[in-house]
């Protein structure tokens, strides 16, 4: 204490003061601490800029189904009387799919194989196409057939699910689209088609475009026509005929007439013939069976690019460079070649029974030809 009070007042209010200022400055700092972390949490997080956080997550593509039965409904469905056709195989799943006044269309799955079958009102089975059911599941690319004809014709086309429509150009230049339905496209158009467009079923447009055959030979392609006239070429009167083989009673021609070839079979003075228009389409053989007793004969030309020529299985039969007859054409089933060695085998199933047939040609004379 002091003897002096004024002076010891104002020390003790000076004390006070001091005391308050220290006590409010340890809570401050105390208040301080969590507006801190605070500021540090959001220092440390990651910055989401705003179009991101709105942004939509992409839409899946839809996936190419790994089964052919997964992507042709029309394989789903119950198989009915009409879905059978001539030559049809133990395990085949096959659905007409198109009919007009003249043939029946038919989808097959054969093993791995989806094929495109022709056959006419009467049940004869008039070409058949296959590949790989693989390469036509993703809607790319469709099996099919075309004319490349200026006349009129049948256009097929066989999609996936998940095609819609197509649209097909003549070549006038119109445009006719049609739905797909029954996984078919199948129009009569008055014209060669020009091109063929649809969107796949991922959403990605897609088009074929089919070219006019170049003004081909038969020679261009079958060699045998090239090489000097010898005795049993002559084939009544048509000239450039030429005599592929024989076997016993059976010899086959081929015989080159305007913008067609056609094959010859005579059997014991019986005859069957087939002449193809699409001279450059060299896909698949010639064929042409006649019914016999007791078993049918078969004959079959190839272009020159064929190789590895086979009868499946093997019978008796004869063969030159690029024809064959067989003579147990009910026991034989099916044909065997390739074009290029790299290229897989292709196949050509026999139709069964003992009638005779044409297969990738029409059935006529070569008389009946300029």
């Amino acid at each position: 204490m002091t003897d002096m009070p004024e002076l010891q007042a104002v020390l003790l209010d000076a004390a006070r003061r001091r005391r308050r200022l220290r006590r409010s400055r340890r809570v401050a700092a105390a208040a301080a601490l969590p507006l801190a972390a605070l500021v540090a949490v959001l220092a440390l997080s990651p910055s989401v800029p705003e179009r991101e956080r709105e942004a939509p997550a992409p839409s899946a593509k839809p996936a190419t189904p790994t089964r052919v039965e997964d992507a042709y409904g029309v394989l789903r469905r119950p198989a009915r009387r009409v879905d059978r056709f001539a030559g049809e195989q133990p395990g085949d799943v096959s659905r007409r799919i198109a009919a007009t006044p003249t043939i029946n269309v038919f989808l097959v799955l054969r093993g791995n194989d989806l094929c495109l079958v022709t056959a006419t009102k009467q049940n004869r089975m008039g070409g058949m196409g296959c590949g790989p059911a693989s390469t036509y599941l993703d809607g790319r690319r469709p099996i099919g057939s075309f004319s490349d004809e200026e006349g009129p014709s049948t256009l097929v086309s066989v999609f996936p699910d998940g095609v819609a429509e197509a649209t097909v150009t003549l070549a006038d230049g119109s445009t006719v689209t049609r739905p797909v339905k029954d996984n078919t496209f199948a129009l009569d158009v008055p014209a060669r088609p020009t091109k063929l467009q649809w969107t796949a079923p991922d959403g990605r447009p897609q088009q074929n475009e089919y070219h006019a055959a170049p003004g081909f030979k038969a020679s261009d392609f079958y060699s045998v026509l090239k090489r000097p006239e010898q005795p049993g070429d002559a084939l009544d009167g048509l000239p450039g005929a030429r005599r592929l083989l024989n076997l016993e009673d059976a010899t086959a021609w081929l015989v080159p007439r305007k913008s067609a070839v056609c094959l010859v079979l005579d059997v014991d003075g019986r005859r069957a013939s087939g002449c193809r228009h699409k001279v450059g389409d060299v896909r698949f053989p010639l064929v042409v069976a006649l019914a016999g007793t007791p078993e049918r004969i078969v004959a079959a030309a190839f272009p020159d690019a064929a190789e590895h020529i086979q009868v499946l299985p093997a019978v008796r039969s004869a063969r030159s460079s690029n024809a064959l007859i067989i003579a147990q054409g009910q026991t034989a089933q099916r044909l065997r070649w390739k074009i290029s060695s790299p290229d897989p085998p292709r196949t050509e199933t026999l139709p069964p029974g003992d009638a005779g047939f044409v297969l990738h040609a029409r059935a006529e004379s070569p008389s009946s030809i300029p």
